[in-house]
């Protein structure tokens, strides 16, 4: 009979593994259906995960920049966008949906309203347009500022005004975004407490 301990270990060890995705937007966004890889990884990436998209397009399918905007905003993972030249449009959504952002040398932005045409009948077309840039217009104050002012998203959505930026004011602006995120997530992580009132 032995007096022995047995030994105990508050030591643990776990693996966690993490993958890095690149994507590449270099040609006029398409329809959702054509982004369904994209999504997927969107969708099942892990805390650990990197998707890096780069990003040099004319714009493309509103429909899709707002698919891809709602899913980037939910990702688990950090999703990049980085800036690898002109870009404009829908691309614009896409980039400032990100979590973080590169801006190389030769490149631009353009944001501006969208563009397009509705096919009902009567009184309808009247509706159809009213909601849809309604969207618009709340994705746009959701997602563009602080990097446009909301006099500028103003400008945008109801004078049809394209603004474009250099590199250099791209850059400016990043900084106001990541600190305005910055302090929104911060803002969201402390605790809520109820007010109740005596009857």
């Amino acid at each position: 009979m032995t007096n022995k301990k047995e030994e105990k270990t508050n030591l643990f060890h776990s693996i966690r593994q993490s993958n890095e995705y690149t994507f590449f937007f270099d040609e006029e966004l398409g329809p959702p259906d054509e982004y369904r890889d994209l999504s997927m990884v969107l969708m099942q990436a892990n805390e650990d995960d990197e998707i890096n998209l780069m990003i040099n397009g004319p714009g493309g399918y509103v429909d899709t920049a707002a698919q891809l905007s709602n899913l980037i905003a939910n990702c688990r993972g950090t999703v990049i966008g980085h800036l690898i030249g002109p870009s404009a449009s829908a691309y614009c959504t896409i980039f400032l949906s990100c979590h973080r952002w590169v801006v190389h040398p030769h490149a631009t932005l353009m944001g501006h309203t969208f563009s397009g045409g509705f096919c009902e009948k009567g009184q309808e077309i009247k509706k159809a347009y009213e909601s849809y840039n309604k969207f618009v217009e709340d994705m746009m104050l959701d997602v563009y500022y602080p990097f446009f002012s909301i006099d500028e998203i103003d400008e945008m959505v109801k004078d049809n005004k394209n603004i474009y930026l250099d590199s250099k004011e791209i850059h400016k602006r990043i900084e106001i975004l990541a600190k305005y995120r910055s302090e929104q997530y911060n803002k969201a992580q402390l605790p809520q407490f109820e007010e109740h009132n005596e009857e």
